[in-house]
């Protein structure tokens, strides 16, 4: 669940949002790191479109269509969210670290308007700070790597720990039960 905070300082729900997954371990130097996984489940078939915002796209599927924020927006965000309650809790800036990444696991190829939809260039600055992967064999295996070479090879239950007792501070403040 994630949090957004409001002027006065107190911690609110903007809305009840979870990230698909999180990852949590430790990097190669011991720091305490939470990746946000945001998976899609965007189709080969559907069309794709690009809107006039920042980091919208249109997603068309049997004919109906929404406008959705770009993945890697969507991954920052609920990353970008994290930090900020880190803020409102007053803890340390490097208590957890955050990164985020997309996978559009039904997504083999990229190609046509979904290619340049989602690797438009106004995404360009977006997707070298989340990074973007698919179902295809050679960008899980891309994934896989970059996931690697995140972590260290040993236990992450602490941080799995920290990150409880940081989702339960912020609830206790905000007086919610999960």
């Amino acid at each position: 669940m994630l949090f957004r905070s409001i002027p006065n300082g107190r911690i609110s729900i903007s809305r009840w949002r979870r990230p698909d997954v999180v990852i949590l371990g430790k990097t190669k130097i011991g720091e305490a790191l939470v990746i946000v996984l945001e998976l899609k489940g965007y189709s080969d078939s559907w069309k794709y479109k690009p809107l006039k915002s920042d980091f919208d796209i249109r997603v068309e599927r049997n004919g109906d269509s929404r406008d959705l924020l770009h993945p890697c927006d969507q991954a920052s965000s609920y990353a970008s969210d994290y930090l900020e309650i880190t803020d409102q809790l007053g803890l340390p800036e490097d208590y957890l670290y955050f990164d985020a990444v997309a996978f559009l696991q039904n997504c083999k190829k990229l190609s046509g308007d979904k290619k340049s939809v989602l690797f438009a260039p106004k995404f360009r600055k977006l997707i070298a700070d989340v990074p973007l992967y698919i179902g295809s064999d050679a960008s899980k295996r891309r994934l896989a790597q970059y996931l690697h070479h995140s972590f260290e090879d040993r236990d992450g239950g602490d941080v799995y720990q920290k990150f409880c007792e940081f989702q339960n501070e912020a609830m206790t403040r905000m007086k919610i039960r999960s």
